[in-house]
């Protein structure tokens, strides 16, 4: 599957806050208040993240539910 890239700039959208979401939900980077541009985090450390979401669906179903970034749209 092949995204636009509409898609990607949404999924990146929302990507970046759903990972800090789970970090201050399991406070796995205790040391990562911000991710930006400005301050990166690297793919290893967004690896522990991810990990975390891809092993817990309600860290991804709470993220939805409230939306804390309003990241996403209404569809």
């Amino acid at each position: 599957m092949r995204l636009t890239d509409d898609e990607v700039r949404r999924f990146y959208r929302i990507w970046q806050p759903l990972l800090m979401f789970v970090n201050q939900e399991r406070r796995l980077l205790p040391d990562v208040d911000v991710w930006d541009d400005a301050h990166p985090l690297t793919p290893e450390r967004a690896k522990v993240l991810r990990d975390a979401l891809w092993a817990d669906d309600g860290l991804r179903n709470a993220f939805v539910e409230r939306n804390p970034a309003g990241s996403i749209e209404a569809t």
